[in-house]
């Protein structure tokens, strides 16, 4: 009976015991609301670990534990290591976690170790990162937004290079509107094999999902001519400054995002309608009735309406799978553009409709603790349809002015759809990612352009007397169908042999339809070497091939010879360029390639010093060479081998032959700085200087010699070459909640090319070089001097709380709505895994890295957390471009003819323009 007794003693202790158990479970998220996938977790008692986890694919965690209490440790790279005590009893529930991301800190103790600086690929201290705090100041207009990260982009490396974008790891696209904007990262481990291009001038764009609580804004825009300033190039006849034109701005924006199934799917919608009244100077040299020259200048304003829809949605599969779904809806109305410059008339007025859409899926699977897979897929459709207004022939007085009609009747549908795989294992030395891309593009258009035929004069002095230097005309079929396949694989490996040294090196290959040259292999390689906990060296070097571009191959086969043909006429009749020929014993102007063609490449090499000092303040010290092989350029195969003379085959008109026989050489010299002052300054500032030369013999597939015979006479300054660059960017937080930033250009003088405005070369080239008496040889390419620019933007905005806040007192954790702090469950959101692949994308808050920069998590006192609800707000905000309204001279003509040789005839940049905004969030 006892031992009866006794057992059923024991089975109750058990059963009870069992019954009181508990578990720790939550989800981690960063300080957006975005989940975190792959996180690491770890509970403690005392200094043992007792349990182990990992956050699953929608940032959740779950750790059997007996009831007690416990320390909670939760890490991700990039991100400050989470700690809490936490007390676990039967009935808890989950927690809610948000992670702060790492930044540089100032702390009264500055030591050694508070500024140590990371050897990882991707925390080099040349990459700019905007957090959501600088965005929330950028401009709202999507434009300008593009162009503000373009500058950013284009002050590291060489001079004139392409800012690229790639949004959420899908290249190309429209940037999107900055409220749903998660992270930007500019200039982000350069030589990383995951794109196609240099790592220099490329933006990675992170958006985000509808975060946990709804949320909404709804912002207005206005601008118009009483708040900016007068183009100087606007004058009167006498010259003096003419009344400002009407010019008007109204930009709507409304965002909304939230979750639609608790914990399952989320929703961010966003719709804008633009007005904008842009207005533009033309500034020529006309003919008046009684025959003589006179200055003419006159406003042309350029309505733009644009209209765009966009929705992210994000669906937690289960634990490990998360769907990502966006589309996007534009459509734009463009009407009175012109093009061809400042001297181009109204008559070449046209208008042009965009309509574009695309859609993108993405999936990502965490299927180990180490492993993540990731697909992806997009459709685009683009559609543009421009329509002259007036349909007549053209005329061009070199660089005086350009009449006539517009003669730019086209019209494409385009489609592209890109499909692309990523898998990525992540271990504690060594890091490895490989994929796979392609992409089909589907070119449909119709093109008219010159059906009409154009008059080229030499000078208003022949103009008058009626003798042409030159008469075009395309005839033919304007249908073109082109289709292209392109495709990409790369691996790339990051190793952390020591401590001390990390080697980055990968491999990346290309190919496409179109071209015969296959042998595209790119090796690339990095390294990364801590000198002193806060000084590293950094290097890399790889092969970047380039695209035979799918409008360089609509080109070459519209302006075959058999499809569409050329007529080029030398010193013509006027008005009627047949009078003294037969239209069909013209010989035909065609283009073509050469048979050797292969694909360009650079091959770019680099090297920086990094220190991190200080008080948040960082210095890179840095070497950028880059050089250009086998670049694109034509040449007339048919030209005569002396200037003046017959041509080699009189049976055939000019015959223009792409050719990839061009070099390119860069060097580039930089000082970059970081500030960032987390105190009651609130500032952070960024920017570089760089010293550069660039030089070549190209610019561009349909770039032609003066001599087809002698291409070494074309090496000179390359056309964007820019001796001394200056960027630098801020942002301060002042008293009473103002806040500021700035961005400061500032570049010395671009080079441009001069010509004598005739052709005695009888090559149907219009570019000969004057001849310089002191050495008796052609001038170089890009021999005149122009001026420097300096731009100074502005934005100033204040955000006042319409509502008081409510904040959840600190202290630990102890359960579900709990007085010592709200552990509601947060919706399920973009997690940071990794968006790379082909041609990339980005490190996120999962295994294989997290994101820096950007603002800081609500870390609460005795290591608790403050949550806070702000609440609804209104922000009042002015932005300012141009500050000092600097007149920005650019648009120098180098023709010799020309009444403006020698002079800018027009503004890089417009005079002061001031545009008011409030934004209403809730």
């Amino acid at each position: 009976m006892r031992s009866r007794f006794a057992l059923l003693l024991t089975l109750l202790t058990v059963t009870t015991l069992f019954g009181q158990s508990g578990k720790i479970k939550g989800r981690v998220m960063d300080s957006t609301g975005s989940v975190m996938p792959g996180v690491q977790i770890k509970l403690y008692q005392g200094d043992r670990v007792v349990r182990e986890a990992t956050s699953t694919g929608t940032g959740e965690f779950d750790l059997p534990a007996e009831p007690g209490d416990y320390k909670l440790e939760i890490a991700a790279t990039d991100f400050d290591t989470y700690t809490e005590m936490v007390k676990v009893t039967p009935d808890m529930g989950p927690l809610s976690i948000t992670m702060s991301l790492a930044q540089i800190t100032q702390n009264v103790e500055v030591t050694e170790t508070r500024n140590e600086i990371s050897i990882d690929p991707d925390s080099s201290l040349q990459a700019t990162v905007l957090g959501k705090e600088f965005i929330d100041t950028l401009p709202d207009n999507e434009d300008e937004l593009t162009q503000y990260l373009q500058e950013i982009a284009g002050s590291r490396g060489g001079a004139g290079g392409n800012a690229t974008f790639v949004i959420d790891g899908f290249t190309g696209g429209r940037v999107p509107p900055k409220d749903q904007i998660q992270e930007i990262r500019i200039s982000n481990n350069p030589f990383s094999s995951e794109f196609s291009g240099i790592g220099y001038g490329r933006t990675e764009i992170i958006t985000k999902a509808g975060t946990g609580d709804y949320h909404g804004l709804l912002n207005l825009e206005f601008r118009n001519q009483a708040l900016n300033a007068r183009d100087p190039f606007l004058t009167t006849k006498d010259g003096s400054p003419a009344v400002k034109p009407p010019s008007e701005t109204h930009n709507y924006q409304t965002n909304f995002s939230g979750p639609i199934i608790r914990n399952k799917l989320s929703l961010n919608l966003n719709a804008r309608h633009f007005l904008n009244e842009n207005t533009n100077t033309i500034r020529a040299i006309i003919l008046g009735s009684d025959g003589t020259t006179q200055n003419f200048s006159a406003p042309i304003v350029t309505p733009n309406r644009n209209k765009n829809l966009n929705a992210r949605s994000q669906f937690a599969i289960d634990k490990n799978n998360t769907l990502y779904v966006n589309y996007q809806n534009q459509h734009q109305q463009r009407l009175n553009q012109l093009f061809g410059g400042p001297t181009t008339l109204a008559d070449r007025a046209s208008d042009n409709v965009v309509r574009n859409s695309e859609f993108q899926v993405r999936e990502t699977a965490v299927l180990t603790k180490a492993l993540v897979h990731e697909v992806r897929f997009e459709y685009r459709k683009d559609f543009s349809q421009t329509t002259p207004r007036l349909a007549t022939q053209a005329i061009n007085v070199l660089d005086s002015f350009n009449g006539g009609g517009g003669q730019n009747n086209n019209l494409s549908n385009n489609r592209n759809s890109e499909f692309s795989n990523l898998l990525m294992y992540s271990g504690a030395k060594w890091t490895v990612k490989t994929g796979f891309q392609g992409l089909y593009r589907m070119n449909h258009s119709k093109q008219e352009n010159n059906f009409l035929g154009t008059y080229t004069f030499s000078s208003l002095d022949l103009y008058l007397a009626g003798r042409p230097l030159q008469f075009t005309q395309t005839l033919g079929n304007p249908l073109l169908v082109v289709n292209q396949f392109e495709m990409a694989s790369f691996i790339q490996n990051d190793w952390k042999m020591t401590k001390k040294l990390n080697l980055s090196f990968g491999a990346r290959y290309e190919a496409q339809t179109n071209t015969s040259a296959h042998h595209n292999l790119d090796p690339r390689m990095g390294f990364a070497y801590q000198l002193t906990k806060t000084m590293a060296l950094r290097g890399g070097l790889g092969v970047f091939h380039q695209r035979l571009d799918i409008g360089i191959v609509e080109g070459l086969m519209r302006l075959d010879g058999a499809r569409q043909q050329q007529i080029v006429i030398a010193h013509p009749s006027f008005p009627d360029p047949f009078l003294n020929f037969d239209v069909s014993s013209i010989p035909i102007s065609r283009r073509t390639r050469a048979l050797e063609l292969v694909l360009p490449y650079t091959t770019d090499a680099s090297i920086s010093l990094e220190k991190s000092l200080p008080k948040g303040l960082a210095l890179t010290f840095s070497w950028y060479g880059n050089r250009g092989m086998h670049l694109y350029r034509s040449r007339n195969i048919n030209a005569p081998l002396v200037p003046g003379s017959d041509v080699l085959d009189p049976s055939q008109g000019p015959i223009f032959r792409l050719e990839s026989t061009g070099n390119s050489r860069s060097n580039n010299y930089s000082i970059g700085w970081q500030e960032q002052l987390q105190n009651k300054w609130n500032l952070r500032v960024f920017g570089n200087y760089t010293l550069g030369y660039t030089k070549s013999d190209t610019d561009g597939w349909q770039s032609l010699p003066v001599d087809s015979y002698d291409m070494h006479s074309e090496w000179g300054r390359s056309g964007f070459d820019t001796r001394h660059r200056v960027f630098t960017g801020a942002n301060w937080i002042m008293p009473l909640g103002l806040n500021l930033t700035t961005q400061v250009n500032w570049a010395s003088s671009r080079p441009y090319n001069i010509t004598t405005g005739t052709s005695y070369y009888n090559d149907g080239v219009i570019n000969e070089r004057p001849i310089d008496p002191l050495t008796g040889k052609m001038i170089p390419r890009n021999s005149g001097v122009g001026s420097g620019l300096f731009n100074i933007n502005l934005n100033v905005q204040k955000t006042v709380k319409l509502k008081r806040t409510e904040q959840s007192p600190p202290g630990t954790r102890a359960g579900n709505g709990g007085v010592t702090g709200g552990n509601n469950f947060a919706d399920p959101q973009r997690g940071g895994l990794p968006g790379g692949g082909l041609p990339g994308g980005q490190r996120g808050g999962g295994p294989l890295g997290g994101q820096r920069g950007g603002p800081g998590g609500n870390r609460g006192p005795n290591g608790g957390f403050n949550q806070q609800n702000i609440g609804p707000t209104m922000t009042f905000r002015a932005q300012f471009q141009n500050l000092l309204n600097n007149v920005q001279y650019g648009n120098y003509i180098g023709t010799m003819t020309s009444p403006f040789f020698g002079r800018a005839i027009s503004t890089a940049r417009s005079a002061r323009q001031i545009e008011l905004g409030l934004r209403f969030n809730f």
